[in-house]
């Protein structure tokens, strides 16, 4: 029955750090045949994959992480390059997540191939600082605009270089008929937003003395 699992939702498990290496008997058993994965209110997440972990993913199409306040990053590049089918990206009111993919130590020069990604929403998360904190070049052939609202201290996409020719902006409300932001490529306009963050602060600041 659980090779035939497409859909797993893990909702309000205590006491769950992240997906460990002991974990790994029972979940690669559904971890290459699922489509979707939904982690909501956990409260002691603090990375979705432990780095040492052998689950692959292979066939995930949909990761939604939201309201983890604990939550660091979601795991690193290696684990990044297995996910070769992921289509949607949501991260939603998670208060310490820095980054969504962090560089391990023993980072190679592999780009990261997420040739189906076309939806990346990052919603509510006031410690963002990146997407990606390593060099590793991005393959984001099928991405067209990224969702970002409330994300103040994001600076940049990634450190690396980001093939994603088919980008068109960012969308910065909830209105989907609301003008895209663009300026110039994908990490460019991350770093047009963060500094047009910082002079409105700047600007709010000066009215208030």
């Amino acid at each position: 029955m659980l090779g035939q699992l497409r859909i797993l939702t893990l909702y309000k498990v205590h006491e769950l750090q992240s997906i460990k290496p002991q974990d790994s008997s029972w979940l690669n058993t559904i971890s290459e045949k699922l489509h979707e994965l939904y982690v909501c209110e956990c409260p002691d997440l603090s990375t979705l994959v432990h780095s040492t972990a052998t689950i692959s993913f292979s066939c995930l199409k949909k990761l939604s992480i939201s309201n983890c306040p604990q939550l660091q990053y979601l795991f690193t590049s290696f684990m990044a390059k297995k996910l070769m089918n992921l289509e949607e990206i949501t991260i939603k009111e998670c208060e310490s997540v820095k980054e969504i993919i962090a560089k391990p130590e023993d980072s190679t020069s592999e780009a990261i191939k997420f040739e189906w990604l076309n939806t990346i929403v990052l919603d509510s998360l006031p410690s963002l600082i990146c997407f990606y904190s390593g060099g590793d070049t991005l393959q984001l052939s099928s991405l067209i605009k990224v969702h970002i609202w409330q994300c103040p201290r994001m600076k940049y996409f990634s450190q690396g270089g980001i093939d994603a020719k088919s980008f068109v902006g960012v969308q910065m409300s909830l209105n989907p008929n609301d003008d895209l932001f663009f300026h110039e490529d994908l990490n460019a306009t991350i770093r047009e937003m963060f500094q047009q963050e910082v002079r409105t602060s700047f600007k709010s600041t000066d009215e208030g003395y």
